[in-house]
C-alpha cells in the first residue's frame, strides 16, 4: 500500500524541469564538442593539412549551410520517430564526421566533407530543433524561461570545452586527431542521456505542460492579464497563410546574419584596431558571457510582455552595437568591449525570442515543421554573412560597410516584426 502511494505521489511531480536539465546537458555536449571543440580542432589541422584561409572558411560556411538544409527533414523525423531517435541520428552523424576526420582526413576536400557536410548535418539533427521542440511541448506559460535556461548551454560550452580541447591537443604534441576521437566519445554520452531522460511530451507521463499551470496568460500589473500563448494548435498550412509567420521568419534572418558575421570577423576587426591577441580573445569571451545574460533576461521577458515587443527590443541592441563599432577608434578598449557586450546581449535575447515566439503563436503540434522552415530560411539566407563581410572588407579596406549592411538587415527585421501580432484562429477559445 505504501509503495502504491509513493508511486502515485511520484507521478504528480512535474518532470519538465528535470527534462530541462537533461536537454541542457545534451545541448552542452553536442554544441560544445561538435561546434566549439570542432572549431578548435580544425584550427590545429592547418599545420598538417595545408589550406588557404578562404578554403578553410568555406568549410565553416558549408557547415552553417548544412545545419540549415536538412531542417525540414529533422522536423519530419521528430514528428514521425520522436525526439530521442532524432538526437541519436544527430549523434551518429557527428560520430561519423569525427571518425572520418580522426582516421581518414589528410586533404582539404576531406575537411570540407567531414566538417562542412557531415558534421553540419549532425549538428542540425542534434541541437536546436529537437531541443526547442521538447521545450515547446513541455511548457506553455513558462516557455520563455525554460527556453532561455536550455539555450544557455552553448554559451557555457564555448567557455569550457573550447579552451579545454586546445589544452588537450597541446599536451599531446599538437595531435589534433585525438580531439576528434574525444568528440566521438562525447557523443556516446549524449546518446545515453537522451535515451534515459528525454521524454517526447508530458502526455507520455500522464502530465500536462507546466505541470497543469494556466497556459495562456501572464500577469501584467495588478489587475490585467497579457496573453502569451495560443490556445489553438495550428496546422503548418494555416500558419503559412498568416502575416505573422513570415514576419517572424524575417526577424530570424535579422537575428542570424549579425551572429554569423560577428563570429567570423570580430577578432579580425579588433586586430585591425591594433588590439593584441589576448584582448581580442577576451572580447569574444565578453560576447559569450553577455549572451548568456541576454538569453535569461529575454526568456523572462517573453513570458511577461508581448512577444514582438520583446523580440524588437533585442534587435535594437544590434543597431546600437553596430553604430558603436563603427565609431571605435584604435586603442579605445572600453568602446570595443561595450560593442562586443551589446552584440552578445542582442544575439542571446533575439535567439530566445526567435525560438519561443513560433510555439507561443501557433502551438506545440506544428512547432517542429514551422521552426524547421524558419531555421532553413534564415540559415540559407544568412550562411554567406561571413563571405559577404570579407568581400566588403576587401573592397573598402575596413568593416564599416559590413556594419552598415547589418543595420539595414536588422531594421528590416524590426519593421517586419511590427506586423507579428499573435494570430487568432476562428476556432480558438
Amino acid at each position: 500500500m505504501i509503495g502504491v502511494i509513493n508511486v502515485g505521489a511520484e507521478k504528480k511531480k512535474f518532470y519538465g524541469w528535470k527534462l530541462i536539465c537533461a536537454l541542457w546537458f545534451i545541448y552542452f555536449i553536442n554544441m560544445g564538442f561538435a561546434l566549439y571543440g570542432g572549431s578548435v580542432i580544425s584550427s590545429n589541422m592547418l599545420n598538417e593539412i595545408k589550406m588557404d584561409r578562404s578554403l578553410y572558411g568555406l568549410g565553416f560556411s558549408l557547415q552553417n549551410l548544412f545545419v540549415a538544409i536538412p531542417s525540414m527533414v529533422i522536423a519530419a523525423s521528430i514528428m514521425r520517430f520522436g525526439i530521442v531517435k532524432t538526437y541519436v541520428v544527430g549523434s551518429a552523424l557527428i560520430i561519423s564526421a569525427s571518425l572520418w576526420m580522426a582516421f581518414v582526413a589528410s586533404k582539404p576536400w576531406h575537411f570540407l566533407i567531414g566538417v562542412g557536410v557531415i558534421l553540419g548535418c549532425g549538428i542540425g539533427f542534434g541541437t536546436v530543433i529537437p531541443t526547442t521542440t521538447a521545450v515547446s511541448r513541455w511548457f506553455n506559460r513558462y516557455r520563455g524561461r525554460a527556453m532561455a535556461i536550455t539555450v544557455t548551454a552553448p554559451g557555457v560550452a564555448g567557455l569550457i570545452v573550447a579552451p579545454w580541447m586546445q589544452s588537450i591537443i597541446l599536451k599531446n604534441g599538437g595531435n589534433w586527431r585525438i580531439g576528434w576521437m574525444i568528440c566521438a566519445g562525447a557523443m556516446l554520452v549524449s546518446v545515453i542521456v537522451a535515451i534515459m531522460f528525454i521524454k517526447d511530451s508530458p502526455e507520455v507521463l500522464g502530465q500536462e505542460p507546466d505541470g497543469g499551470a494556466p497556459a495562456n496568460v501572464s500577469a501584467c500589473g495588478n489587475n490585467t492579464k497579457k496573453v502569451v500563448a495560443t490556445t489553438y494548435d495550428w496546422t503548418p498550412n494555416q500558419a503559412y497563410k498568416t502575416v505573422s509567420y513570415w514576419s517572424i521568419s524575417i526577424g530570424a534572418c535579422a537575428t542570424q546574419f549579425p551572429f554569423f558575421f560577428f563570429v567570423a570577423h570580430w577578432i579580425l576587426f579588433m586586430m585591425g584596431l591594433k588590439f593584441d591577441a589576448t584582448i581580442c580573445a577576451f572580447s569574444m569571451g565578453i560576447f559569450t558571457i553577455t549572451g548568456l545574460a541576454g538569453r535569461l533576461f529575454w526568456g523572462w521577458l517573453m513570458d511577461t510582455i508581448e512577444a514582438r515587443v520583446a523580440f524588437i527590443s533585442a534587435l535594437v541592441l544590434y543597431v546600437i552595437a553596430c553604430l558603436l563599432a563603427i565609431s571605435i577608434v584604435p586603442g579605445n578598449l572600453i568602446m570595443a568591449y561595450a560593442a562586443a557586450a551589446l552584440f552578445g546581449i542582442a544575439f542571446g535575447g533575439a535567439f530566445v525570442c526567435m525560438q519561443t515566439i513560433t510555439a507561443s503563436f501557433y502551438g506545440r503540434k506544428a512547432y517542429p515543421k514551422l521552426n524547421g522552415m524558419i531555421m532553413l530560411i534564415s540559415g540559407v539566407i544568412c550562411a554567406p554573412a561571413a563571405l559577404i563581410g570579407g568581400k566588403l572588407f576587401e573592397i573598402n579596406k575596413n568593416y564599416t560597410a559590413s556594419f552598415q549592411l547589418i543595420i539595414t538587415i536588422v531594421v528590416m527585421g524590426i519593421i517586419a516584426l511590427l506586423f507579428a501580432k499573435m494570430p487568432k484562429h476562428e476556432n480558438e477559445k
